[in-house]
């Protein structure tokens, strides 16, 4: 289990089935940026955790801009091109050697599905659009302890109680029974 932290384990396990309670959001709310536990992402160790995001788009804006900031900051120089669409067929010819590296400050919340990240910061105020609770499971379940957890902004108490679907819910009662199969067959291991 990725979880050391029980109570938050516990809001977890709730969440995964849509049954949390006030309590639950008030302990979130706890870890929205400006509370005395979060006053600032400027601040160690929060200037370096990982963004989670739902949209690419998003990702790439912020994955764009922390590089131009941390290229500037060390005094590095920028190259940026503004490829203009044009009709003409001109042939171009560039030998350049690099190499591909895409920096990793904001991830999206499916690129970080099975990771462990020791620092992240997430923000649980949904599009609009979105009505699946692994867009909210996902990203709180990335780290070990609730203090290794930041939100970037005040959310809706709805996000936490959304169902899963019935799909959803079968799937979680196989992997259930089979954690039972194997913790009986096997008991050594759960000791």
């Amino acid at each position: 289990m990725r979880t050391e932290d029980l109570r938050y384990l516990q809001l977890l396990d709730r969440l995964r089935y849509g049954q949390c309670n006030y309590d639950d959001y008030e302990l979130l709310q706890t870890r929205a940026v400006g509370q005395p536990s979060i006053e600032s992402l400027h601040d160690s160790p929060w200037n370096k955790a990982p963004i989670l995001v739902f949209r690419n788009e998003i990702r790439t804006q912020i994955n764009n801009k922390a590089a131009i900031h941390n290229a500037t900051q060390i005094g590095h120089p920028l190259m940026i091109r503004n490829e203009k669409k044009s009709n003409q067929k001109t042939i171009l010819s560039i030998k350049r050697t690099a190499l591909p590296l895409v920096p990793a400050y904001c991830i999206t919340t499916h690129k970080s599905q099975g990771q462990t990240l020791s620092k992240v910061v997430i923000d649980l105020k949904l599009p609009n659009e979105t009505d699946d609770i692994a867009a909210v499971y996902v990203p709180l379940s990335r780290v070990k302890r609730l203090v290794d957890l930041a939100i970037i902004r005040p959310f809706d108490n709805k996000v936490l109680l959304m169902k899963p679907s019935k799909s959803q819910v079968t799937e979680m009662e196989r992997l259930d029974q089979l954690f039972l199969n194997t913790r009986s067959r096997f008991p050594e291991w759960f000791q």
